[in-house]
């Protein structure tokens, strides 16, 4: 990290504050890392042991040198084979990896809650004009020098850090995951305790609205809560990972009617986001 602290540190944060709150209620904690030398996968447990587990895991140090190639996708396919009971999937990366785990999210999205947590690094997203400087990729030793008193270099730079992280949040939305940004720089746990601060209600409600659609007389469903609260995220998102399995072999006559229309329906969605 260059601002106040590493990525590392945040992603650890998240990962004990996560803990705490899940060991509170008496729920069973499970933990898989990723993205060092060796990969860690700790079944869930309740209470204290599971929490210590995940304190032993993530104050592992990460190594300085390089690390090779970090792969969400694997640790997903990890967290798919350990948790066997619905669950909460705290997902806690930069994102900057190979591209790879899609339809891992996907699949274990259609089973369990999923919350992506990103953590960025400011540096990562402008150059400053400090001259020559070697830049090194610490999953691949890859090494590459540039001069950074040059404006139109940095320009492009900026951009392109900014349409990646669009099409990160795009992808996460498309899925249905809500996605929580971290930065090393500033409060971080300010942010995390009021993404996660109304969980309780949100739980509660969503409980309910699952319920409703997995009814087959269901015909209408008004949902009523506070401000704020998460009511129209919590159909988009429900929405988004309905939408997103169209794209898997239809296994009902309804998803091959659904599919069929598929088309036409993101055709419309195009044409109206034009006016």
């Amino acid at each position: 990290g260059t601002a106040d602290r590493r990525k590392w540190d945040v992603a650890e944060g998240v990962a004990v504050a996560t803990g705490h709150l899940a060991s509170r209620r008496g729920n069973r904690i499970g933990v898989a890392t990723f993205g060092g030398a060796e990969s860690l996968v700790l079944p869930p447990r309740q209470g204290r042991v599971g929490l210590l587990a995940v304190l032993l895991a993530v104050r592992r140090e990460p190594e300085t040198e390089r690390v090779g190639a970090t792969s969400v996708g694997s640790a997903l396919t990890q967290i798919a084979k350990i948790a066997r009971q619905r669950s909460l999937v705290v997902v806690v990366s930069d994102f900057r990896g190979p591209p790879d785990w899609r339809s891992s999210l996907l699949e274990v999205a259609s089973r369990h809650a999923v919350v992506a947590v990103e953590i960025r690094d400011p540096r990562e997203q402008e150059l400053p004009d400090v001259g020559h400087i070697w830049l090194v990729d610490p999953e691949t030793g890859r090494k590459l020098h540039v001069d950074t008193g040059r404006r139109r270099l940095r320009e492009r730079f900026a951009e392109t850090a900014a349409e990646e992280r669009a099409d990160l949040a795009r992808e996460l939305a498309s899925l249905g995951v809500p996605h929580l940004v971290l930065s090393t720089g500033g409060d971080w746990l300010r942010q995390f305790a009021a993404f996660v601060g109304r969980d309780d209600e949100m739980a509660r409600m969503t409980r309910v609205y699952e319920t409703a659609v997995a009814t087959p007389a269901t015909k209408l469903i008004v949902l009523l809560g506070s401000p704020g609260l998460g009511k129209s995220r919590m159909i988009d998102e429900d929405f988004n990972r309905t939408w997103g399995r169209l794209d898997q072999p239809a296994t009902t006559l309804e998803t091959r009617r659904a599919q069929a229309v598929k088309p036409f329906v993101e055709r419309a969605d195009f044409l109206l986001d034009l006016h």
